[in-house]
């Protein structure tokens, strides 16, 4: 491309994700055994933390809409990862149980998509910030990673099946499940009705075509590693 600039910004070193907004860059720097969450103006060439971790707390991934930050964050004490959002007041739980749950983005001004192992496996949800009540999307054997939604409200995701690793859509029909939250409440008892019927006509992936029965083994977590790698 003629007349193409690249330049690297003048920021802290060691960033392990980021999310942009507008003019806004919002990214996690490792520092030492804590995260820092900051806040770059890409026009003014500001910076500014946000929020500094507790010791081996870990920010994994962020999402940013109208300056509030959704992120998937390992509690140390807990042993869990949850999602929290944090606005002008600070941080918030979304979800609070041993469920993995990580990969948030917006859908809208208030729902977020993420990935959960609610059932073992890795499936696609979305929720209300308000409210905080799960939605399953999807109901995939084989699991979704890195959903990103496009202008249209189709979400994107990687999944695996039993020729390699695929890219599958979600299309926006999925959005008839989040207008029915915003239902005035002398509606609820339909939009609940509603919701459950929704919920039980999530996407069902096909059997795996001639995928190997694989014998059970032994297991042995430790045996191929070079002690040198023990710490």
């Amino acid at each position: 491309v003629k007349n193409h600039k690249t330049e690297l910004l003048n920021l802290p070193p060691r960033i392990r994700n980021f999310d942009i907004e507008g003019d806004d860059l919002y990214f996690v720097v490792q520092d030492n055994e804590s995260n820092i969450l900051y806040h770059y103006s890409t026009t003014d060439k500001t910076l500014k933390e946000c929020y500094r971790s507790h010791p081996f707390e870990q920010i994994e991934d962020i999402a940013v809409k109208n300056h509030v930050v959704v992120a998937s964050v390992f509690n140390p004490n807990e042993m869990r990862t949850n999602l929290e959002y944090l606005d002008e007041t600070g941080w918030h739980d979304l979800t609070q149980d041993k469920h993995l749950e990580m990969s948030p983005f917006w859908i809208d001004e208030t729902h977020i998509g993420y990935i959960s192992d609610e059932d073992g496996n890795l499936n696609l949800f979305s929720m209300d910030i308000t409210d905080q009540i799960p939605h399953r999307l999807t109901d995939l054997l084989d699991g979704i990673l890195n959903p990103s939604i496009s202008t249209n409200g189709d979400i994107y995701y990687t999944q695996y099946t039993a020729e390699g690793t695929t890219i599958g859509v979600l299309d926006q029909s999925y959005s008839e499940l989040v207008q029915l939250e915003k239902l005035s409440a002398e509606h609820q008892d339909t939009a609940k009705e509603a919701i459950e019927i929704e919920d039980t006509q999530a996407i069902i992936y096909s059997p795996l075509k001639n995928a190997a029965i694989l014998p059970m083994r032994e297991y042995r977590p430790w045996h191929w590693l070079w002690p040198l790698t023990w710490t």
